[in-house]
């Protein structure tokens, strides 16, 4: 019978992650940017010439330029939420493998397959609520980070822009008739020789002795029932850091269950079936690609 080994690599959770991020940065930058000095309304499409035109509800410039700041940005934090969504089902698959190997021990095929292969499906069609919730009750509360209520609480600013027209909602709402927000902020601190700090937006120049540190700092948000919800350009590259972060943590706590489940470490130039994926299958004695 020919026998298999799981190969999991960590070190290819992140990669695709970090940088489908940076683009989605990139993307809504630009498109804040361009609508920064809207003076009129743009010109009909006209494909193959003919003038193509359709009633819209926008009639004003300043109204354009407001609506497709909100567009930008839920559909900024759409794809966020898509990567997101693609990392946890890779983690899944991992965490499922960890615990599948613990100790180090050979899986039989029935159990690979009940634990990694028969909930991929399901797993993939869950929402992103769903997803966390499934992570939790199947490996432990520590796989999560602490920003969890953060991702969850931008998930629900994510289904107002795209689905509400960027008004806040019924489903939305914490039980209460509110939609309470939080986020994390990336800034710079500088901290003199006595120990004092401040924000510093650009270290251009500080006073002799004084450190330059990287910081964050939690930014919290109340919108109601019915108002509508406007986000500034620094307020996106918050939801960015925040997601930057949670996968960060993420990965670092599937590594700490590994270590909990006593899986050995695999040797890292191993390539899985999937390039790039992060889990695979190596057959005894097959030379790695």
């Amino acid at each position: 019978m020919t026998d298999h080994h799981v190969v999991i690599r960590l070190d290819q959770l992140l990669p695709a992650y970090g940088l489908g991020l940076g683009r989605v940065v990139t993307l809504v930058q630009h498109g804040m940017g361009s609508v920064a000095e809207v003076e009129s309304l743009p010109e009909p499409l006209r494909p193959s010439g003919m003038e193509f035109h359709l009633p819209s509800p926008i009639k004003t410039a300043p109204q354009l330029q407001k609506e497709f700041e909100t567009w930008v940005v839920g559909n900024g934090l759409q794809e966020m939420v898509d990567l997101l969504n693609r990392l946890l089902e890779d983690a899944r698959i991992v965490l499922a493998a960890l615990l599948c190997s613990s100790g180090g021990r050979r899986i039989p095929v029935e159990e690979w397959d009940a634990a990694v292969e028969r909930p991929k499906k399901g797993f993939h069609r869950a929402g992103l609520p769903q997803k966390l919730e499934y992570l939790e009750a199947h490996f432990g509360p520590d796989v999560l980070p602490d920003s969890t209520e953060a991702v969850l609480s931008l998930n629900r600013v994510r289904n107002c822009l795209v689905h509400r027209g960027g008004i806040v909602g019924e489903r939305e709402l914490d039980g209460t008739d509110v939609l309470r927000v939080h986020w994390y902020r990336l800034h710079l601190v500088i901290e003199d020789r006595e120990g004092s700090r401040r924000d510093r937006e650009v270290p251009a120049a500080f006073p002799a002795g004084s450190t330059l540190k990287v910081s964050s700092s939690e930014v919290a948000r109340t919108f109601y029932l019915g108002e509508p919800i406007e986000v500034r350009a620094e307020d996106f590259e918050g939801f960015a850091w925040t997601f930057s972060q949670f996968g960060t943590v993420l990965a670092a706590n599937v590594r700490a269950f590994g270590d909990r489940m006593n899986v050995p470490d695999r040797e890292p130039g191993l390539n899985t079936v999937e390039q790039g994926g992060p889990v695979g299958l190596k057959t005894e004695g097959e030379e790695p690609p």
